[in-house]
């Protein structure tokens, strides 16, 4: 919000009185400057007929008079935490946009809560930056909507909403107009919900509005999986996937199936697996398990000891990746009982990181 609070009764008004069903907020959450706050609280808060409680008086709305708390008016800081007056430069819109996105992300942590976003105050980039933050965010129940008023009434200051019994206003060129209902309509905006591509880390952790576009982004880009063998390592597009040796060992193997094989596929059944391959990669790991090479050795690679390591490796990468993950995921190829699993990336796609051969492979 702005320097005109009239865009949060008209927005409430819609949402009680012109939306079917209704919408009627259990709470009201304002971003604005200093100066929208000095608005807020002369206009919405202080006067004890205020506009919603006025409106809750006219419609029968009796929640509406507790809505909007003096502490739930979100005054935008520096990146020094000095109260802005207003976004006047490059550093205070990169502050903007980072407490943006950290209270849309406290917002939407709530499961059982809907939230409805109006971006028609403040700034253009203010409303911008509000939009894609709750398209990083938002849940299928979130909702982005923008207030049209008739311009005749636009930031009028004795105009908040349509009263029951309608009122003749008069509009800057001094002619007289008549607020009814039909002159508040809200314009609902469709958004793309990208919370689903971003990692787990991401959501429960304090996130700025870069740290965001950076993982939503990763989404879009061509994928890249390096396996670092001397560090235990599996890292797809920059994130480390956490893997017991055991699992490691058989990424390394697939990865590198993957990497250097001639045919399409590159991927092997459960009784294809090479032991003696596979206690290659393991034993240069440096958190080996020895029971686990015990076990193997004497039993040999059966399908559930195959299946429990895709199960597990896919279920690593989906942690850390999230939507993220599916390019990374081994799949499956081939009817039953042929069927293969492999990685489904393109060969340009994979590092193999070999320091035991002192070479690298990279198709």
């Amino acid at each position: 919000m702005g320097l005109f609070p009239q865009v949060l009764t008209e927005t409430v008004y819609a949402l009680t009185m012109r939306t079917s069903p209704a919408f009627i907020p259990t709470e009201i959450h304002v971003i604005t400057t200093l100066a929208g706050q000095k608005a807020a609280m002369q206009d919405l808060i202080e006067p004890k007929d205020n506009p919603l409680n006025q409106m809750a008086l006219d419609y029968g709305l009796s929640d509406l008079t507790t809505v909007l708390l003096t502490e739930n008016i979100h005054v935008i800081r520096s990146q020094s935490g000095q109260l802005l007056d207003d976004i006047s430069d490059v550093n205070d819109n990169v502050a903007t946009a980072d407490q943006i996105a950290e209270l849309l992300l406290e917002l939407t942590a709530d499961s059982n809560a809907a939230l409805h976003v109006s971006i028609a105050g403040g700034r253009k980039t203010m409303g911008f930056l509000l939009g894609y933050s709750l398209s990083l965010f938002g849940r299928p129940q979130d909702r982005l909507s923008h207030i049209l008023v008739d311009p005749r009434l636009e930031s009028h200051p004795q105009f908040f909403y349509p009263r029951p019994q309608p009122a003749t206003l008069y509009d800057r060129a001094g002619s007289p107009v008549v607020a009814t209902p039909d002159m508040v309509s809200l314009a609902d905006i469709p958004f793309v919900r990208l919370r689903e591509g971003l990692s787990e880390e991401l959501l429960t952790g304090k996130a700025t509005y870069s740290d965001a576009v950076m993982a939503a982004d990763e989404l879009l880009q061509p994928p890249e999986m390096e396996i670092d063998i001397p560090a235990q390592a599996m890292i797809c597009h920059g994130h480390i996937i956490e893997l017991a040796a055991a699992e490691f060992a058989f990424v390394a193997l697939l990865a590198t199936e993957r990497a250097t094989s001639t045919h399409d596929e590159g991927s092997l059944r459960w009784d294809e697996i090479s032991v003696r391959a596979y206690l290659d990669f393991y034993e240069r790991t440096p958190r080996p398990v020895a029971r686990t090479i015990e076990t193997l050795l004497e039993n040999g690679a059966d399908q559930e000891w195959f299946s429990m390591r895709v199960a597990r490796v896919n279920a690593a990468i989906r942690k850390a990746l999230a939507l993220g993950a599916k390019p990374y995921l081994l799949k499956s190829s081939g009817k039953r009982p042929y069927t293969k699993i492999g990685f489904d990336l393109p060969r340009s796609s994979i590092l193999i990181v070999d320091g035991a051969s002192g070479r690298d492979i990279k198709p």
